[in-house]
């Protein structure tokens, strides 16, 4: 039974990635120009329009890291991101979140650059509370999901 589990799942994996490298070759010419420019040797594995916004998502692995990369449909790189551990954050940063938020055990922290700014959002949750964070480099915060876990 473990075997037929593995087996379907590197099937459905197999697929998927197949699926999506099919998909690569529908990128738009201007998108693939800036990544070409941007991030020289990068690796694409998928990509998707956001919504019906004409921004479009690509994950790549570039220098070893998977990196998420925001585009408009002419090209243009809009932001970047890519999933940090706690001992990444910035000294500022990491204190902000130890200082404010100590009651919560934290899952996830992205680390998102656009134009001249770098902003952090830290999923985090603790026994009543899941919520998800952004952080300015300023220390400034504001809570961008928050919602509440049933209690058993």
């Amino acid at each position: 039974m473990k075997k037929f589990f593995i087996s379907l799942v590197l099937l459905v994996t197999v697929c998927i990635t197949t699926t999506n490298a099919e998909d690569i070759e529908n990128i738009s010419p201007a998108i693939k120009a800036t990544i070409q420019k941007e991030f020289a040797g990068a690796r694409l594995l998928d990509w998707k329009e956001i919504g019906r916004s004409n921004v479009y998502r690509l994950r790549f692995i570039y220098d070893n890291t998977v990196l998420s990369a925001f585009f408009n449909k002419e090209g243009t790189l809009l932001a970047t991101g890519r999933f940090i551990t706690k001992a990444a954050l910035p000294l500022a940063i990491r204190k902000v979140v130890t200082d404010k938020y100590s009651r919560f055990s934290i899952n996830e922290i992205a680390e998102y650059a656009e134009m001249d700014q770098t902003t952090y959002v830290v999923e985090m949750e603790n026994e009543r509370i899941r919520q998800a964070v952004r952080i300015y480099i300023n220390g400034d915060c504001s809570i961008i999901k928050k919602e509440k876990k049933f209690l058993k």
